[in-house]
């Protein structure tokens, strides 16, 4: 019997860095995997900046927060411009805001309702014309210790 490496094994025995590079690139995705899977899982919300979640004009969502300082994002398409709409969040369980946004950088401020406790998030806010304003980005910002429930709308 020999102490010859297995023919399927011969690349790897006669490249020890070639093995390093493999388990380092192995390690990085795991923990790139891992830190995903533990963001996801932290924040009990909903959409995300890159990926909001579509909302309907005219049609209520259910939808949730996790624990502050959690945000859950939502879009809305085909707003008719020269038109004031209403987003609005009700039925809530606990203490959130609702901002709405020019922009998908959720950095120009349309309009925002930030009442305390389980009061409603009401704001009216009307599209430029020319439709500068066809879509819409909401953030839902959690000041909850543990999430809550409420029920979205733009109307």
């Amino acid at each position: 019997m020999t102490d010859r490496p297995m023919p399927f094994l011969r690349p790897f025995a006669a490249a020890p860095r070639r093995q390093s590079f493999l388990a380092a690139l192995l390690l990085v995705a795991v923990l790139a995997l891992v830190a995903c899977q533990a963001e996801k899982q932290d924040t009990g919300s909903e959409g995300t900046t890159a990926l909001p979640i579509t909302l309907t004009l005219g049609v209520a969502l259910n939808g949730t927060v996790g624990k502050a300082p959690a945000n859950s994002y939502y879009t809305v398409t085909g707003l008719t411009s020269s038109t004031t709409y209403t987003f609005s969040l009700s039925n809530l369980n606990d203490d959130a805001d609702l901002i709405v946004f020019k922009d998908a950088g959720f950095s120009t401020i349309f309009c925002e309702s930030s009442h305390n406790g389980t009061a409603s998030e009401t704001c009216p806010a009307t599209t430029d014309s020319g439709g500068a304003n066809s879509q819409v980005w909401i953030q839902v910002k959690s000041f909850s210790a543990t999430g809550t429930t409420y029920l979205i709308s733009v109307n």
